[in-house]
């Protein structure tokens, strides 16, 4: 009966995170600004001021928010989870630093570029990646399903967690979440979601490469 109870909770779960809605909070004003075309499944956000973060060797300035999502959880009583749903808080921090001269960005398309011009058998793409085309892409930094940052439009994101609502055995402290349901982009409208690179990948961004898509001006 418990088995029976514990995946009913999964399935309701799964179903409460499929219809997690995210939206754009850079109309909020010249503080919010840094936001644009980045959308957000969250209950709360504030924004706490600038700081200067290092990415890749590099001082960035960065814009810092405090924010708070809702994971749907079972409830736990004593040392047991029942058939009850929570709402279980998620404390973050989400930077968004300014890579105005495109520093970042050119070290990970470089970096890129020597990852897919190696043989064949020896590519890995775990540790980098690139999703969208035309101009309207974002590049990850780190494994796919919680990277270190992600480069996006001129500015680098980076997302930290800080500390549960609760107190919960059952909960990891990361990232994964946030990057799997909490955040999305939207260059021009179009939603990108980070995935890893397929098996063409390697060939198609040589291509793109050389056609210099991804010469950007520095400011």
């Amino acid at each position: 009966m418990r088995s029976t109870s514990i995946i009913i909770i999964l399935i309701f779960l799964s179903g409460l995170n499929a219809i997690a809605q995210v939206k754009e909070y850079s109309d909020r004003g010249p503080d919010f600004a840094p936001l644009k075309d980045i959308r957000l499944g969250v209950s709360a956000i504030s924004y706490v001021g600038r700081q200067q973060v290092s990415v890749e060797g590099h001082i960035l300035s960065a814009a810092k928010y405090n924010i708070i999502s809702k994971d749907p959880v079972p409830f736990q009583a004593g040392v047991d989870y029942n058939n009850v749903v929570k709402d279980l808080d998620m404390h973050y921090e989400l930077m968004i630093a300014d890579d105005a001269r495109n520093f970042i960005h050119d070290t990970l398309i470089d970096i890129l570029k020597d990852t897919c011009s190696g043989p064949a058998n020896q590519i890995d793409f775990s540790q980098v990646g690139l999703v969208g085309d035309r101009g309207r892409y974002l590049i990850f930094s780190g494994p796919v399903s919680m990277p270190k940052y992600v480069w996006f439009d001129g500015r680098v994101v980076i997302a930290r967690f800080v500390r549960f609502g609760d107190k919960r055995r059952d909960r990891s402290p990361t990232t994964e979440t946030f990057w799997k349901e909490k955040i999305r982009f939207y260059p021009g409208g179009r939603k990108l979601v980070l995935e890893k690179p397929g098996k063409s990948f390697a060939g198609d961004f040589l291509s793109r490469y050389a056609a210099g898509e991804f010469v950007r001006p520095r400011t």
